[in-house]
């Protein structure tokens, strides 16, 4: 049978004193989506799920409380699809419910709405059964409706053929401007983009070559090879990019960058086209930006209770710095973005100056990069500080003069986060130190450094005892442990990877009057990492290490993201 998560207690009342009450929102939060609904008259739940406070799971679940009914997570739940048959696709997608159990005559039926009676009416005699409905999240239910209609290999098939329609309707010596705008073309794009979007990649490489045109998709940070495109259409899908992203299609000389707008089931996703001239042609890059999976709230991030007391206690602090490090591509936007939510409120002037704006937040005002007009990270800060803000954002210190008015603005009153591109957290305070600061200054400005890295979870459908290689259990001091350890053997629901999904490591420092005064005797590196983990701080490797032992992750994935030698 599924497990259903019943309600703790079946509260009556309003559901925003019950959100309140519980500790999903904060009373700014709520204050900020009352407001919006008075203007909108839209349901209080979903504008606090569109606002970024609430994720779809809490505010499912919590709708479930409110009515005494039972709720699933369907991410974890084995889709199956014997149980497809009994809901057409076209029904699950567009009223949004799932088949997950069939017995005895009763069909479990995961629902958005679980008063929706025409459609359990319509499913009953369809099938001749009874169902009985359970609350699920759109999100989860999304991407279950993904896994049981839709298997890998039919999505390939799909783009091949529409290739072979595409390389037939063009022929050898059409302009790629004037077929770009053709059906199959058009229908090859979609698909090449709606085969990201499905299978969560972070971005979608389209790579000329001499004889053919590669594509790779990153999911979950490792590239995997796609479709290859033959090269007579390959100037007609470039062509086709630069339209829907905004670029001028008659340059192919220069670097061009573009935006791309969209929808998907509800979900609303930002694509970042770039386009680079190469020795056989433009190489296109896109990058996806699932809005819905940017902002979460800081106790989904992974971090150990110790570390989310320690980030919180110093974003409720009045002044102060925070950064965050790691490199590329290791979760730094969905942290800051976060903590973002977290102190957002009617009474605090938030303002940020990012490269670029990937989210826009309700109540924060947000601006971008733009270096053609004068308006660089460094030129953002010196004009904030006349806009009387709280607490500022500048999406990464790049050059001293960044860091130093970034200093200033954390000693005169005000909160300030940012990012840098260290390995670790103590890392941050030498390249602090690098660009120029003082050392008294950065000791009394610096409030937390968290560093963190993104890890691939083991697949739940292919999870498997496993004996790591020796030298991988060396790397990590576990040789001499009889702890179980597991990997995924590789299944068509994680592409034969063994992963599917990331989670974050963390590592956080807190600025305590020990490592100030080492800041100020300008101890070296390896001291300073010393005194952080006699005060409590756990390294990348320690929480990756916590990661494997707990069969999130597999002992090489540890070492993959992890291990910095010696």
């Amino acid at each position: 049978m599924i497990e259903t998560k019943n309600p703790i207690t079946k509260q009556k009342g309003l559901l925003g004193e019950q959100l309140l009450a519980s500790g999903a929102v904060t009373g700014s939060q709520l204050a900020i989506a009352l407001q919006q609904q008075t203007r909108t008259g839209e349901m209080l739940g979903e504008i606090l799920r569109k606002l970024g406070f609430l994720s779809s799971d809490s505010l499912s679940l919590a709708l479930a409380n409110q009515f005494g009914a039972e709720h699933i997570d369907l991410d974890q739940l084995e889709a199956n699809p014997d149980h497809a048959i009994m809901v057409p696709e076209s029904m699950a997608r567009e009223r949004h419910v799932v088949p997950v159990h069939f017995e005895n005559g009763v069909l479990t039926v995961a629902m958005a709405n679980i008063y929706d009676v025409a459609t359990i009416s319509e499913i009953e005699s369809r099938n001749n059964v009874t169902v009985h409905a359970v609350s699920s999240s759109l999100d989860s239910m999304q991407r279950a409706i993904v896994r049981m209609y839709e298997q890998a290999g039919s999505m390939e098939q799909m783009i091949d053929d529409c290739i072979l329609s595409a390389v037939a309707h063009i022929g050898e010596s059409a302009e790629a401007a004037q077929v770009a705008q053709d059906a199959p073309i058009v229908r090859l794009v979609e698909l090449l983009l709606l085969r990201c979007i499905r299978q969560e990649a972070t971005d979608l490489h389209i790579e000329p070559e001499q004889q053919l045109v590669r594509t790779r998709l990153r999911v979950d940070g490792m590239l995997r090879l796609g479709n290859a495109l033959p090269n007579t259409i390959y100037h007609a899908v470039v062509a086709r990019l630069k339209i829907i992203a905004g670029a001028n299609i008659a340059e192919s000389r220069q670097p061009q960058d573009g935006r791309i707008s969209y929808t998907l089931d509800r979900r609303h996703v930002d694509i970042r086209a770039s386009f680079f001239p190469t020795l056989f042609g433009e190489n296109v890059v896109l990058r996806f930006l699932d809005r819905s999976r940017l902002i979460v709230g800081l106790d989904q991030l992974g971090l150990s209770d110790a570390n989310l007391n320690d980030l919180k206690q110093a974003l409720v602090r009045p002044h102060g710095m925070i950064l965050v490090t790691g490199p590329t591509g290791s979760g730094k936007t969905t942290t800051l973005y976060s903590a973002l939510n977290f102190v957002n409120s009617l009474e605090k002037n938030i303002m940020t100056i990012e490269d670029p704006v990937e989210y826009e937040i309700p109540l924060i005002r947000q601006a971008q990069v733009n270096t053609k007009a004068g308006l660089t990270f460094s030129a953002a800060l010196r004009s904030f500080l006349r806009q009387d803000p709280d607490v500022i954002l500048v999406g990464e210190i790049r050059d001293e003069e960044t860091a130093e008015l970034s200093v200033r603005a954390a000693l005169t009153g005000h909160m300030l986060l940012s990012t840098m591109h260290t390995n670790n957290a103590a890392g941050a305070i030498p390249r602090m130190i690098e660009m120029g600061q003082s050392l008294h200054t950065l000791a009394s400005s610096l409030v937390l450094i968290v560093a963190q890295r993104l890890y691939r979870k083991i697949c739940p459908a292919c999870v498997e005892a496993h004996r790591p290689d020796s030298s991988h259990l060396k790397m990590l001091g576990l040789e001499k442990s009889d702890q179980v350890y597991y990997h995924g053997k590789g299944c068509p629901k994680c592409h034969f990877s063994g992963y599917k999904g990331r989670g974050g490591l963390f590592e956080v420092l807190k600025s305590t009057p020990e490592i100030q005064n080492m800041i100020v005797k300008r101890a070296p590196y390896q001291e300073l990492v010393h005194q952080a983990r006699s005060q409590g701080m756990r390294t990348l490797m320690e929480d990756a290490i916590d990661k494997v032992l707990a069969g999130a992750t597999s002992v090489e994935e540890a070492v993959r993201v992890s291990f910095e030698g010696f």
